[in-house]
Parts: structure tokens; sequence; C-alpha cells
């Protein structure tokens, strides 16, 4: 079964990066992971020392990105679905945890070719996942952004 760039991003956030936080992972993602090289790392505008690994969606440098940076996770890709995205993330979190809310949706500060959109994702035992995104907001934009930043609530 193939799978899009859409679909794969928001597995991996709802069934990956959350369950993570939840401490509920389960199942394997249907795509293999391939860790970048620092000289891929630049190709793809990052530091070339860091944890970078790329799914393969379409082909070799086609697919999702994803970086992990302390305890936060950072997942993007370019073209795809990147307009059907925040969509089908939105579903997802809703259905999947139903504690979501939905904090903010605003014009990106730095690219007018984007809106920002966030959500705090209340996990139980004081656990929550905020969840970031970065998407089109023409079609002047091609790619989609999210990350999950772990964080700890004090009842």
């Amino acid at each position: 079964m193939a799978i899009t760039h859409a679909q794969l991003v928001v597995k991996i956030v709802t069934e990956g990066a959350i369950a993570a936080i939840a401490g509920q992972v389960k199942g394997q993602l249907p795509i293999q992971p391939v860790v970048l090289t620092p000289a891929q790392r630049a190709e793809v505008g990052r530091p070339e020392e860091g944890n970078t690994v790329f799914y393969p969606v379409k082909g070799e440098m086609d697919g999702v990105f994803c970086e992990l940076m302390d305890a936060a996770t950072m997942l993007w890709f370019h073209g795809g679905d990147n307009d059907k995205a925040i969509a089908m993330l939105d579903q997802a979190l809703k259905r999947m945890y139903p504690t979501t809310k939905q904090v903010k949706d605003e014009p990106n500060k730095m690219d007018a070719n984007f809106r920002a959109r966030t959500y705090d994702v209340a996990l139980g035992n004081g656990r929550m996942a905020v969840v970031e995104t970065h998407y089109p907001a023409n079609r002047n934009a091609n790619r989609f952004l999210v990350s999950v930043i772990p964080m700890q609530r004090k009842n």
C-alpha cells in the first residue's frame, strides 16, 4: 500500500512522537528511515551535526524528513500533498487524542505564504504534547512542517 507524505507525517506525529510522550508506542511505520550523512544534512539546509532521518515516500530525497532535537521531534516535507496535511493532522489528533485543543491559528510571522497552528494535547499523568505546525496559506508555499514538543504539566 502506497502512503502519501501527509499520511506518513500524521502517522509519525500521532503514533510515534505523541505516543512516545504518552508511553504508548505500538507497531511500526510502513517505511523504514534512512539516517542522513552530514553531506545530505547540508543538502537539506541542516547543520552537519545532528540527528536527521529521512523516510523515502517517492524516492531519493523525496519524502519526509525527521530531526530529533533534544526531546522535540521536527518533521517536514516539500511538495507531495502538503495542502492536505493540516486537515489530515487536525482530524487525526482530535480522533486519537480527544483532549486535543487548538490553541492558535494565525499568519506565520516569518513568511506570509504560511500559517502557524498550535495544539495542546493532554496525555494524562502530567504529560502533554505541544504540536506546532507551519502549513501553506496559498499556492506559493510548497512545504509542511510540524514539531512535537513534550511538556510536563503541573497540577
